[in-house]
């Protein structure tokens, strides 16, 4: 599959998808016309967005025959960094194969890598579920909820949102671990999540949040800052108690300084992930693949407009909640510059779901210390997808000073049931004395 531009010829084809007045509605809420489509309507609509460049038309295509149909548009003139997707269908004769998430996921590519957008958003209507997993198994989360009146009823629209620094597309993911935790991913098909504020930057969410701040005075004038300071500790007052769960991945293969820092100064294992697999099953078990961000300052964030808006306008409750629901929920997602180098992707819990997704807490004690963390059951969720668990590895990389050897290793894969990946194994190159 892939996306090529609309053609006017289209509209007759995507047209004729639609059988009945609700999928009409479902699809186009009140913006394309009357049941029955005549054919051309789609092309009526685009005409004058096209020309104004504030609307694309994409068509997906497999071959020479039409498989399905979207937009992207912007939604602020003035804010090219975030677009909206709209009219988004798939031929009836793909629905239920995949096609859908296919063509969602060129259309995030797209608009990352082509139109520089930092976030999407589209609407569905909760009378429409399917499209709603759909969007959620790419990455969507809903975020405002409002009502239509279509059919001389009250429909309920769920408008959902994306930050494009998730990741799906990545090729390989590193983590890099002891060989005791290697056991329990590969053999027991479990992976832990560890409390962000208790990992090596525990003020790291606290970042964020102050950088907003910082970036919210900054759009406003002097006036204002006593009443930034006000509305961010009335809406965070609980932040505190709020904790995300990670697992922590590196774009980085045999990296001096993570050998160091998070494999037993190299005498552990760094276990190389099937980035496009990870993510799949981060989504499915609610914990979604993201890259993090080391951003200077957030100035250039729209949240940080909306932010300074809701200072001057004074705005509904309901949404100063939402708008800050957002806020902590992105801050996982955020990282002092100074760790750069780490090039860290996550699998996280956001705040207030891991009891919800990922059962019962667990607790690590140590002589002087007791860490909370979730397990995902990644072996699990694998074989939900249908997928083949051992799949989900790459490579296995004995660290630079490891006790154990290649042929040690490959025992224990035979021994323990996984020998697909005996051929997986490979020595460090890292320059570290190896015992």
């Amino acid at each position: 599959m892939e996306l090529r531009e609309y053609k006017p010829e289209d509209s007759k084809i995507i047209c004729g998808w639609i059988k009945d007045e609700k999928s009409l509605y479902q699809w186009s809420a009140n913006r394309i016309g009357k049941f029955p489509l005549e054919g051309n309507e789609l092309n009526e609509n685009y005409k004058d967005a096209i020309v104004s460049g504030n609307l694309i038309p994409l068509t997906a295509v497999e071959g020479d025959k039409i498989s399905g149909h979207l937009f992207i548009r912007f939604p602020d003139e003035k804010n090219r960094t975030e677009v909206r997707f709209g009219f988004v269908i798939v031929s009836p004769e793909l629905r239920g194969k995949g096609n859908g998430k296919k063509m969602l996921n060129l259309a995030i590519e797209y608009a990352h890598s082509k139109l520089n957008a930092k976030r999407i958003t589209l609407g569905v209507f909760e009378n429409n579920p399917k499209a709603r997993r759909c969007y959620e198994s790419v990455g969507f989360k809903p975020f405002s909820r409002r009502t239509v009146n279509l059919l001389n009823e009250e429909w309920s629209c769920v408008d959902m949102e994306m930050n494009t620094n998730s990741c799906g597309n990545v090729q390989r993911l590193y983590h890099y671990t002891d060989f005791n935790a290697m056991r329990g991913i590969i053999t027991n098909g479990e992976i832990w999540l560890w409390n962000l504020r208790r990992m090596n930057d525990s003020q790291e969410m606290m970042y964020f949040i102050n950088e907003l701040k910082i970036a919210v005075k900054k759009q406003l004038s002097a006036q204002y800052e006593d009443k930034v300071e006000e509305l961010f500790a009335e809406n965070l007052k609980d932040f505190d108690k709020l904790s995300s769960y990670a697992s922590c991945f590196s774009e980085y293969a045999d990296d001096a300084s993570q050998w160091a820092r998070y494999a037993k100064n190299g005498m552990g294992v760094c276990i190389a992930f099937n980035g496009e697999l990870l993510s799949l099953i981060g989504e499915a078990a609610h914990t979604p693949l993201y890259k993090v961000n080391y951003s200077k300052n957030c100035d250039d964030l729209e949240i940080v407009k909306e932010l300074a808006e809701l200072i001057t306008n004074r705005p509904a409750p309901e949404k100063i909640r939402a708008t800050f629901s957002r806020l902590v929920s992105s801050s996982p997602l955020f990282k002092h510059p100074s760790f750069i180098s780490e090039k860290e992707y996550r699998l996280v819990s956001l705040p207030g779901e891991s009891g919800n997704y990922l059962g019962e807490p667990h607790f690590f004690v140590e002589e002087t210390n007791i860490k909370k963390y979730y397990i995902l059951k990644l072996k699990n969720e694998c074989e939900k997808l249908g997928k083949n668990y051992p799949d989900l590895f790459e490579e296995i990389c004995i660290g630079p000073q490891a006790r154990v050897t290649k042929e040690v290793l490959a025992d224990y894969f035979e021994t323990t049931g996984t020998p697909s990946l005996c051929d997986k194994i490979k020595l460090s190159e890292c320059p570290l004395r190896r015992f």
